[in-house]
């Protein structure tokens, strides 16, 4: 954002600037980062790396897919289109 900024651009104005994981900064009293909250509970690294072993040993399975809910925080460096 200091960068885009620093380059004259206005957030939310010229672009809109959003990020992931919605941490405690995204919601800072200066600046309000939309972002998209991950799901906390679920380790997605061991998920992960638990998938990836499952294909190893079963070469047959072609692709693992899960979906995890999240959540779209929406504040003040997204613009209304």
């Amino acid at each position: 954002m200091d960068y885009l900024i620093q380059k004259g651009y206005s957030v939310p104005s010229d672009i809109s600037l959003i990020g992931v994981d919605n941490i405690a900064l995204t919601s800072h009293h200066s600046f309000q980062l939309t972002t998209v909250g991950m799901i906390k509970e679920a380790n997605l690294g061991q998920l992960a790396i638990e998938n990836l072993i499952e294909q190893i040993e079963n070469p047959e399975i072609d692709s693992i897919q899960e979906t995890y809910p999240n959540q779209l925080f929406i504040r003040s460096t997204t613009k209304k289109i």
